[in-house]
């Protein structure tokens, strides 16, 4: 009996251990996760955000905002993940999500769920770059 508890109340620990994470496959709901926030904050905004997987030449001044993470529970096109990212880089002021990571894995109630990384950054000077050269979308 006493065994029975033990085993009932690691696996519960396990579940929630595992389920609140952002590619966690024991998660039940979408999940967008900043990591390494940034000190500095801006404000939020409605413009269009410049989502790619490309890296920015070390000569482009910008802060990097944050990390985002978002993890999907169904199947979906990769698209939910890029417009997830980009909703959240407008939160945290940001004018494009870079070095954009896609994967597919088990999660929620699929065996294929997209998931994706990438970090927001705000320009210092948006001039600076020409985004019709790169590749990527605008969300």
């Amino acid at each position: 009996m006493q065994l029975t508890k033990i085993m009932v109340t690691l696996s519960a620990v396990l579940v929630l251990a595992t389920g609140c994470s952002t590619h966690s496959p024991m998660r039940i709901l979408n999940k967008v996760y900043v990591k390494y926030q940034s000190p500095t904050t801006y404000a939020a905004h409605t413009n269009k955000v410049f989502v790619t997987e490309a890296s920015l030449e070390n000569s482009i001044q910008r802060d990097r905002l944050g990390q985002i993470d978002v993890g999907m529970v169904v199947s979906s096109p990769k698209d939910a993940v890029l417009k997830r990212m980009a909703n959240k880089a407008r939160e945290l002021g940001a004018d494009a999500v870079i070095d954009v990571h896609i994967w597919y894995q088990p999660a929620g109630w699929s065996w294929k769920t997209p998931h994706g990384e990438g970090k927001a950054v705000r320009l210092t000077d948006r001039s600076a770059i020409d985004f019709s050269k790169m590749k990527g979308e605008w969300y």
